[in-house]
C-alpha cells in the first residue's frame, strides 16, 4: 500500500502488453511499511546525529512519495527540496489528496543547512561521493549491499508483475522496457505463452 496514488486496478484481458522494469530474479522489494519504517528511522537518525541528511530518488514519483511521508510523520522534518523535485511536487500535491508540506526550494548545503533534502538519485549519489550522508531510495539498490540504500520504488517488483500477470489471465503477454527478455522466460518457464517486444 503506498501513501500517494490508488492502487492499481487489475484488467482481465486475452492480450496483455507489460512494462518489465524490475522483471528479473533479483528484485524483489521488502513489504512498502516495512521500507517506510525504516526510512523513517534512518531520516530520524541523521537529522539527530549529523543534522542533515540527503534523500535521492526519482524526481517524479518516488520523491512526492517520500515528501508526503515524511510531511505526515509524527517526527517534524524540515524538507528541502531541489528545483526539480520541487516543480513535481508542487503539481502532484496540488491534486493528489495527500496532505505534504515542503519548506523550500533550491540549494541545500549539507554542512550548514538543517533538515532533509530531497534529491534526484545522481545528484545524491555525488554528494554522497563527497562525504556527505545520503540514502538513495530506487528499486535498483534491490541488487546493492548498501545499508543506505532501500528498494523503494514506483515500479513494481518481480512477484508484483507476476501477480499482475496472473491476475489479467491473458491468453498471451508481451514484455517491454527493463528486464523484458528475462521477464519473458520467467513467464514462459511458468508455462505462459510470453514474448519481449
Amino acid at each position: 500500500v503506498r501513501i500517494i496514488l490508488n492502487p492499481l486496478r487489475y484488467v482481465k484481458t486475452d492480450i496483455l502488453i507489460i512494462e518489465s522494469t524490475y522483471g528479473a530474479i533479483p528484485y524483489y522489494f521488502p513489504d512498502r511499511r516495512r521500507l517506510y519504517k525504516t526510512l523513517i528511522r534512518k531520516v530520524a537518525y541523521y537529522v539527530d546525529a549529523v543534522g542533515s541528511v540527503i534523500i535521492g530518488a526519482r524526481p517524479l514519483g518516488t520523491a512526492q512519495e517520500i515528501v508526503a511521508l515524511l510531511s505526515n510523520t509524527k517526527r517534524k522534518f524540515e524538507l528541502y527540496l531541489d528545483p526539480r523535485v520541487y516543480r513535481f511536487s508542487k503539481i502532484h500535491f496540488e491534486y493528489d489528496n495527500v496532505r505534504a508540506k515542503f519548506d523550500r526550494c533550491g540549494s541545500f548545503r549539507p554542512e550548514k543547512d538543517t533538515g532533509v533534502f530531497i534529491t534526484s538519485i545522481e545528484n545524491a549519489l555525488k554528494l554522497r561521493k563527497e562525504g556527505y550522508n545520503a540514502i538513495i531510495c530506487t528499486g535498483l539498490s534491490a541488487t546493492w549491499n548498501d545499508s543506505d540504500s532501500l528498494a523503494l520504488s514506483s515500479h513494481a517488483d518481480l512477484n508484483g508483475l507476476i501477480d499482475y500477470v496472473f491476475r489479467s489471465k491473458a491468453r498471451r503477454i508481451y514484455t517491454v522496457y527493463g528486464f523484458k527478455r528475462d521477464f519473458a522466460l520467467i513467464l514462459k518457464e511458468m508455462g505462459l505463452d510470453a514474448y519481449q517486444l
